[in-house]
């Protein structure tokens, strides 16, 4: 998940975590899009560290992802690979994930023009999966928003829906 070395740090899953050493703590938090197209956020900061170039695997369900630097500022990334890194060292960058709603095909593939009729498909949104409690969902014009899926009685899976029965993979 991490991996430290003299070309710098690499983070390859958008995760929390705080890693303690010797030297200092390296920790990475998340929170949620801030702006319309945003998906969430990952700030990774590097305590009592010196600066380092930050690296993260771009996750498949990006469609792009940016940069901001500790003032504000928009930061360069090199994008290789499927890895973002920083230009440059730096002691804490925030990276910007940003995508919409995605349909799967059941071998994980993407649907461009979303879910066929007939044929099984799940729908996400960043990391998370939607759910439907109902067994007859209707299937969503596409391209479709967070927000008209809500009004669907979709559901983006949390914590708050364990142990309750939803569905994930779709066929109509």
């Amino acid at each position: 998940m991490l991996t430290c070395n003299a070309a710098g740090l690499t983070c390859n899953l958008a995760l929390e975590f705080a890693a303690r050493g010797s030297a200092g703590t390296m920790k990475s938090t998340l929170s949620p899009g801030a702006s319309a197209g945003e998906v969430m956020r990952q700030r990774i900061q590097l305590d009592d560290l010196p600066a380092s170039v930050v690296r993260i695997r771009q996750p498949q369900w990006a469609d792009s992802v940016t940069a901001i630097a500790a003032d504000g500022s928009a930061l360069p990334l090199i994008i290789k690979n499927g890895y973002c890194a920083t230009k440059k060292p730096v002691t804490s960058v925030e990276f910007v994930y940003a995508g919409g709603v995605y349909a799967e095909g059941r071998r994980c593939n993407r649907l461009p023009n979303g879910p066929v009729a007939g044929q099984p498909f799940a729908l996400g949104f960043g990391p998370k999966l939607f759910a439907a409690g109902n067994q007859s969902m209707t299937l969503p014009a596409w391209p479709t928003t967070v927000g008209a899926l809500h009004a669907q009685g979709w559901e983006l899976f949390s914590s708050a829906l364990r142990g309750k029965d939803f569905r994930f993979v779709f066929d109509h």
